[in-house]
């Protein structure tokens, strides 16, 4: 992920106030990504309709990260004890679609984008944690294949969080 990639980002969001502890989150990532000391790199995917971009997906490729989230799931006993993370594996953290766009295939184009670059690099695995997300979110990644690996909501409330895993075949 470059720096115009993240201009790119916060663009998209348009200064929204709902997602300024996002941009926050996503600027700090992307910083300690850009530190040589922090394993971390993010890799960003964009779709766009008539020259204007409408949405963006960003990964987190860092096996120590992943190995942390493995360790909090056991830890947690979200998973079985003999469970271990793929090390050929990422992390979608982000993937938002602007409001008037949502629904005419655009999320779908972005995790199509997604999942060919993890063909493409060996990918395994792509795990992501979805919270507080509304039921077309988390149907959304259900559609394209998630398996919930850990909720910690009833799938019947409005909101939900969960823990996801696509295998990437």
């Amino acid at each position: 992920m470059t720096k115009d990639d993240l201009a790119r980002v916060i663009k998209i969001l348009d200064g929204e106030k709902k997602y300024s502890g996002f941009i926050s989150r996503i600027t700090k990532d992307f910083n300690q990504s850009q530190d040589k000391g922090i394993p971390v790199a993010m890799q960003a995917f964009f779709v766009d309709e008539k020259e204007e971009d409408v949405g963006f997906c960003v990964i987190s490729i860092s096996p120590i990260k992943m190995k942390e989230w493995e360790k909090t799931f056991k830890e947690e006993s979200w998973v079985k004890k003999d469970f271990q993370i793929n090390i050929s594996s990422f992390e979608l953290m982000y993937l938002y679609v602007k409001p008037y766009f949502r629904a005419k295939g655009f999320g779908s184009k972005l995790f199509n984008q997604v999942l060919n670059y993890a063909k493409k690099t060996n990918i395994k695995a792509i795990y992501a944690f979805v919270s507080d997300t509304n039921k077309n979110s988390f149907n959304f990644y259900k559609k394209h294949g998630a398996s919930v690996m850990y909720s910690t909501s009833d799938e019947k409330q409005s909101n939900l969080s969960a823990f996801l895993m696509w295998k990437v075949t």
